[in-house]
């Protein structure tokens, strides 16, 4: 059974050591079969956009908004890891509103 990808799942992509977050909206992802995703790092500094996403961990791991990627997970395989709580994805979604508004 193929995996249905939601915005705020974390997902591992074969061959990168870092997760990432899918970020695209639910509707975009339903008409493309796409995924935008943001790569999530360990121990980088909070900024305007790099945003925190689970202070609580051992080591702090941030979603950095600047490195949006495209990809197809038909292609890519990724695995679900995990799941974002709601407000922390809506606090993401306005850094990349801001990012392609002011860009």
């Amino acid at each position: 059974m193929k995996a249905k990808y939601e915005q705020g799942h974390i997902v591992k992509l074969p061959g990168y050591s870092n997760e990432f977050l899918v970020v695209s909206s639910d509707d975009f992802i339903e008409e493309t079969g796409l995924i935008h995703v943001c790569p999530i790092f360990e121990d980088l500094p909070f900024s305007n956009r790099h945003i925190p996403i689970d202070e609580d961990a051992p080591k702090a791991k941030v979603a950095i908004c600047e490195r949006l990627e495209l990809i197809d997970p038909a292609k890519k395989q990724p695995k679900i890891t995990g799941r974002l709580s709601y407000p922390v994805v809506l606090t993401v979604s306005d850094v990349l509103k801001e990012i392609f508004q002011y860009s």
